[in-house]
């Protein structure tokens, strides 16, 4: 049992901190470190984190030429602990029994989060990454199985388990044939699947690109957000797209409004995986620095961006 979360907790006054220890006192004069805090001060996604995020289904914009449908309205950028950045795709339970991906890793990080006022704070997920499924379908219903050894209570007792202690809980798919790691992917079965994580009472879903032509991005996104609008009433998801991650480095020339506007994202994945390491922590940091203008300028409002950190 972990003693306290190994996540990625977003917020002004961590980054702040991560930026002065991983770039370090040489740069606090350079540009960088102007650009970076020139964002941070300026961008509307990061000023203002409510104590206790909730969906808010009857929030109205007050501009009408940036209204855009997206699955559920956020009040603020999802927040909390995924497992990626630690504990990437580790399935050997018997070598790593409190590492491996499984349902006791994310009921241990749920009570830590809770224990250590995180929760209280405003970090109230927790949201599984990839290779938590079965490498097969269910043969009759063609429906996604949770890895019956790693999760033998299936994904609605961890949903229950979140909602019982006043968390959210977060799910990973993939747009493609197939997720990154190589378990079922979501094409062609995108109704589905939204009917199975709406039952499963799953608040967030993480939705990959790996196994997909750049070129499908935006017609596929798009029957995943309509799926989701279908299913939200009975449960509503918020939808982070993994779609710019996979378009290149150049944040102007991203799809931002349209990602918004006609495929229902509410937040997605700008840039390179986070990495359990300062290298990785202060490249994304650079790239964010380098991209700051257009991130703040191209971001519809009610959307945000992920630095995946």
């Amino acid at each position: 049992m972990l003693s306290k979360p190994r996540c990625c907790l977003t917020g002004l006054a961590l980054l702040l901190v991560i930026v002065f220890l991983s770039i370090g006192t040489r740069w606090l004069d350079s540009k960088y470190w102007s650009l970076l805090a020139h964002f941070l001060v300026t961008s509307h996604n990061v000023v203002h984190i409510p104590q206790q995020q909730q969906y808010d289904m009857t929030h109205h914009y007050d501009d009408e030429d940036e209204k855009g449908p997206p699955v559920i309205d956020l009040p603020g950028p999802p927040m909390g602990f995924m497992s990626w950045e630690r504990f990437r795709c580790e399935i050997d339970c018997e070598a790593h029994p409190d590492e491996c991906i499984s349902e006791s890793l994310y009921t241990s990080m749920a009570d830590a989060l809770i224990e250590g006022g995180y929760v209280a704070a405003g970090y109230n997920r927790v949201d599984i990454d990839d290779c938590w499924a079965e490498h097969e379908r269910d043969a009759d219903t063609q429906r996604l199985v949770a890895n019956r050894q790693r999760f033998p209570h299936g994904m609605k007792y961890l949903a229950d388990y979140m909602h019982n202690r006043s968390m959210l809980l977060g799910t990973y798919g993939d747009v493609g044939t197939l997720t990154c790691g190589g378990y079922p992917g979501s094409k062609g079965y995108e109704i589905l699947d939204a009917q199975t994580l709406a039952e499963w009472g799953a608040d967030y879903l993480k939705l990959d690109g790996c196994y997909m032509e750049a070129d499908d991005y935006a017609t596929y996104y798009t029957r995943w957000g309509s799926a989701l609008k279908e299913v939200a009433d009975q449960q509503p998801i918020a939808f982070s797209c993994s779609w710019p991650a996979y378009l290149g480095d150049d944040e102007s020339a991203k799809p931002f409004v349209q990602m918004y506007n006609e495929s229902g994202c509410n937040t997605w994945r700008n840039f390179a995986d986070i990495d359990n390491s300062w290298g990785s922590l202060k490249g994304i940091i650079l790239h964010w620095a380098e991209y700051w203008k257009p991130l703040k300028d191209l971001l519809p409002t009610g959307a945000f961006h992920d630095a995946d950190m």
